[in-house]
């Protein structure tokens, strides 16, 4: 069984109403009958949000222990029992201004055993004969040692 077609009048308010800037203010105003439901449109779907108990619980947690993944604090609230998805912990971070951005240089360079082999390394580089250095692009290879060209 077919709907029936509307009206041509009413086919024109809508069309209209959909081509007025202010859509859902002077749209409204003129539709009457079965076209109603341009009065309260619906625009999308609205990404969950992390508020009240679980946003307090985030806050602990990151107070707690700085250095989380994504995942990793996802799947440690989901054992608390808060339900939330690594999505929607990302958005709140986010949102929050909790950006957790890589630094130019790496922390290891810290560490003193890296540091003595980085100074031996440029101590030593003038040694090498660059003629007797071989590179390998490997960009071309497969997992399988099979060429890709």
């Amino acid at each position: 069984m077919m709907a029936r077609p509307l009206s041509l009048d009413l086919r024109q308010r809508v069309a209209a109403a959909l081509g007025c800037r202010r859509r859902r203010r002077c749209g409204s105003a003129s539709l009457t009958g079965p076209a109603a439901v341009w009065r309260r449109p619906r625009w999308g779907h609205v990404k969950p949000m992390l508020r009240g108990a679980a946003a307090d619980e985030v806050h602990r947690r990151l107070a707690a222990k700085t250095d989380w993944t994504v995942r990793a604090l996802a799947a440690d609230l989901k054992a608390a029992g808060i339900d939330v998805s690594h999505d929607t912990v990302w958005r709140f971070l986010r949102r929050e201004g909790k950006t957790f951005k890589k630094t130019l240089i790496a922390s290891e360079q810290d560490r003193p055993k890296v540091a003595r082999f980085r100074s031996r390394w440029k101590t030593r580089q003038h040694r090498l004969d660059p003629h007797r250095l071989v590179f390998v692009d490997e960009s071309v290879l497969q997992s399988s040692g099979r060429s890709s060209i």
